[in-house]
């Protein structure tokens, strides 16, 4: 492994290579700090796909190659800066807490240690090497383990993992895939029901419960966020760039729903209402994007629908298995909610 060589973005953009096994770096505040207070991290898989570690108030991107990226200060404020591609797709700051185990704090200062532990949702099916990271410790995922607020739910590669939630959504995420549950708020016949859960990477199915028929639920990537009213859902989201693919599926019962997609600003881009078009959005630079119909093809359709099969089959199990109340359990493989 290389010496550690730390350096700051602004002065190296354009002739100083990313270092294997060294340090690259940049000082939160800075002279070379976005106006937006964004920062903008100049390898896109490295954003996308790193483990994110917290170091003191240092941030610390560690890829699967070996690269290193350290954002100084970036936990020092409360106020957690976006990260960025080149391309402009992004990751927000709340989020980048999460995958870094830098949220426990919040949750148990504003709600509670009891709420904050207070379980969401159940694993129901895991194949291969799954894992949950609850406040940046990871812990491998197993059938019936409980899922929190905050929790970030992983896939290896070869691997899958499905999840269902209190209001009946439930989601299934393919090979090499990243979601952070970032919040959901359920009760029965409630008038202030939401969700918000943020996809980083990979190929991720799901079927939306409750929350989305009577409250408010929004999907988030880092190219666009979803609102979701009530329907079956396809995402694609590319680990180099952060590129998604958007579509609905066919249902049984042979309906297709809808849903929106919006700019990272909140702009309403458009409805996505077919199963044999999707929508792919991209980054084209900071504050752009390109949005482009792109069609499956009948085989493309058929392993979409084979996923959907696989959200219906957690649903069911989530059905089947001893009913989830906001008092059962709080940590993977306590035993409280299922076999582990």
């Amino acid at each position: 492994m290389g010496a550690r060589i730390a350096y700051h973005i602004a002065d190296s953009l354009t002739d100083a290579p990313f270092r294997l096994g060294g340090f690259d770096s940049f000082s939160l505040g800075g002279t070379d700090a976005r106006a937006d207070g964004a920062v903008t991290i100049p390898d896109a898989h490295l954003l996308f796909n790193a483990e994110f570690k917290k170091l003191g108030y240092d941030l610390l991107l560690v890829g699967d190659d070996g690269k290193t990226f350290i954002v100084h200060d970036y936990f020092k404020s409360d106020e957690r800066a976006t990260l960025m591609a080149p391309s402009g797709a992004s990751l927000a700051g709340r989020l980048v807490s999460l995958l870094a185990g830098a949220e426990q704090h919040v949750q148990e200062a504003q709600a509670g240690a009891a709420a904050a532990t207070a379980p969401i949702g159940r694993v129901e099916k895991v194949a291969g090497t799954c894992t949950i990271i609850r406040n940046g410790v990871a812990i491998a995922a197993n059938q019936g383990d409980v899922v929190l607020k905050g929790d970030v739910l992983q896939t290896a590669q070869g691997s899958s993992l499905g999840v269902a939630f209190l209001d009946g959504t439930a989601f299934f995420l393919s090979a090499s895939a990243r979601m952070a549950v970032t919040d959901l708020v359920y009760t029965p016949n409630g008038t202030n029901n939401s969700a918000f859960m943020s996809i980083v990477q990979g190929t991720v199915t799901f079927v939306a419960g409750q929350v989305a028929k009577t409250g408010d639920m929004k999907v988030d990537t880092p190219v666009a966020t979803m609102g979701i009213r009530g329907t079956a859902v396809f995402v694609q989201i590319g680990a180099n760039d952060g590129t998604g693919k958007f579509a609905v599926l066919t249902e049984r019962g042979g309906e297709t729903g809808t849903f929106q997609l919006f700019d990272k600003a909140g702009n309403f881009i458009g409805n996505v209402s077919s199963s044999s078009l999707a929508t792919q959005i991209s980054g084209a630079g900071i504050g752009q994007i390109q949005i482009l119909q792109v069609p499956l093809t009948p085989a493309e359709q058929q392993v979409a629908q084979g996923l959907l099969n696989q959200v219906y089959d957690v649903i069911q199990s989530f059905q089947q298995g001893p009913q989830l109340t906001p008092r059962e359990g709080n940590a993977p493989g306590s035993g409280s909610s299922g076999p582990t």
